[in-house]
């Protein structure tokens, strides 16, 4: 582990601001992974724990300014920034995200080890605003709304209250 990631584990915001400004011309590799996680300090911090768990849109969009972030980094649980925004209902968040998506490659349809979307966790969560918007631009962005966690469930079956006609 590099003292870049454990600046992004404890959150040392200055520290990662400054290290990601100077960081071509100290040669340093941001994109440096941990061997035992896969996980580069900027990912670990920034879009698992910090920014899309908690809705921080400021970081969200300072991370857009950034070349060579994989959006699709995930926990040791398989969540993904995405996933964990969906979970805790930050819908400006989900939105950027989603809007965002083609020119970040992010996969919007990547489960975790349980087989669960971000769709599958708006839908538990009942965070009725995200799961409207992830229906209405499913189709625009690829988004799979029949995908099948480890049960057989989609993300509709989460919540067929909403879902009954």
């Amino acid at each position: 582990e590099t003292g870049f990631f454990h600046a992004g584990f404890e959150k040392h915001d200055k520290l990662i601001d400054m290290i990601v400004a100077h960081a071509q011309q100290l040669q340093i590799n941001l994109q440096f992974k941990d061997v035992t996680n896969g996980i580069t300090g900027l990912g670990f911090y920034f879009i698992i724990i910090s920014v899309c768990e908690k809705g921080d849109l400021k970081n969200i969009q300072k991370l857009l300014t950034f070349q060579n972030i994989s959006f699709n980094e995930s926990d040791e649980h398989g969540q993904t920034g995405f996933f964990c925004a969906c979970w805790e209902g930050h819908f400006q968040a989900v939105k950027l995200l989603i809007q965002n998506s083609k020119s970040l490659n992010l996969d919007l349809n990547k489960a975790d080890k349980n087989g669960w979307t971000g769709f599958h966790m708006a839908c538990q969560e009942k965070h009725d605003d995200i799961v409207d918007y992830i229906i209405n631009n499913a189709e625009e962005f690829d988004i799979d709304l029949s995908l099948k966690d480890q049960y057989g469930d989609t993300g509709y079956d989460f919540w067929p209250e909403k879902f009954v006609c």
